[in-house]
C-alpha cells in the first residue's frame, strides 16, 4: 500500500493505522520513506500488540538520531540530504548558465541493520 502524507510522526501512527484497519492481512515488512513516518507506525503496531519484527519488520530512511533508541532500534537507510541538496543546487546552476548537466551524480549510502527487522 503507498499512501500520501506529511512528515510527522503522527501521520505515520495514522498511515499504519488506517492500512491495519482496511487490510485482511498484515504484511510481514513495512517500508517507510522517512524515520519519522517509521517511527509513528512502529508506535501504532505496539500499542495494537503488534510486535516488531515478529510479527511486522519496519525499516526507514534517514538514520535519524532517535532511531537508534528506540525499542526496538529501527534499521535505516543513511542517506546524507546536506549533499544531496548541495549536488541538486550545482546541478541547477549549472542549467541555469548552460553548462553541460549531462553529468550523473552518485551519492553514498548505507543501510543500517538495527533490530527492527
Amino acid at each position: 500500500m503507498i499512501s500520501r502524507l506529511f512528515d510527522y510522526i503522527d501521520s505515520g501512527h495514522e498511515a499504519m493505522g488506517n492500512f491495519c484497519t482496511k487490510s485482511e492481512k498484515l504484511p510481514t515488512a513495512t517500508f517507510a520513506v522517512t524515520d519519522r513516518l517509521a517511527i509513528g507506525a512502529m508506535s501504532y503496531l505496539k500499542e495494537h500488540g503488534i510486535k516488531v519484527p515478529n510479527n511486522m519488520a519496519i525499516a526507514g530512511i534517514g538514520n535519524s538520531e532517535i532511531s537508534q533508541y528506540l525499542d526496538p532500534p529501527l534499521t535505516t537507510i543513511d542517506y546524507k540530504n546536506e549533499e544531496a541538496g548541495t549536488e541538486a543546487a550545482k546541478k541547477i546552476l549549472s542549467v541555469i548558465h548552460e553548462k553541460n548537466s549531462n553529468k550523473k551524480i552518485v551519492l553514498d549510502y548505507g543501510l543500517i541493520i538495527r533490530d527492527s527487522v
